[in-house]
């Protein structure tokens, strides 16, 4: 049985929702999969695996920092297949192929990329009409 081995990084719980997702419909196509939080210290692998996926939040067109330390951070390999996937709000840009030469450099087969646009998870003060105009009926945005 094929055995992949998925770690993320998630900021607001959109990439650990994907990549949660995407674990179940492997597991329900008999492929075994262990997720594991990047940022978990704890988490042992439960055997070497067959492939490995890397989730991630875009951040400006980016990966975050902790997820370049943890990439450069693996065992250097022989030619284990990998993918990404990323959780992004509008656009990309490169976000999902910025790792690749990194990968490439471990040992690492990048197969597929894959952006999950996701829902929007920013707030700006002037988006509320009850923060827009005070009690006095005065627009508060000039204010700000």
């Amino acid at each position: 049985m094929t055995f992949i081995l998925l770690y993320f990084f998630s900021g607001t719980g959109n990439t650990w929702w994907v990549a949660k997702t995407l674990a179940e419909k492997l597991e329900n196509r008999n492929i075994e999969t262990q997720l594991v939080n990047i940022e978990s210290k704890d988490e042992e692998l439960t055997k070497t695996p067959d492939m490995i996926g890397i989730a991630y939040p875009v951040y400006g067109s980016d990966y975050p920092v902790n997820v370049g330390e943890f990439v450069e951070g693996l065992p250097d390999v022989d030619d284990i297949n990998c993918f990404i996937i990323t959780s992004i709000l509008g656009f990309s840009g490169d976000g999902a192929l910025t790792l690749e030469k990194t990968l490439k450099d471990k040992g690492y087969n990048l197969k597929q990329a894959v952006n999950f646009r996701m829902m929007n998870n920013i707030k700006l003060p002037c988006s509320d009409p009850d923060v827009q105009r005070g009690r006095s009926g005065e627009d508060q945005r000039s204010h700000w």
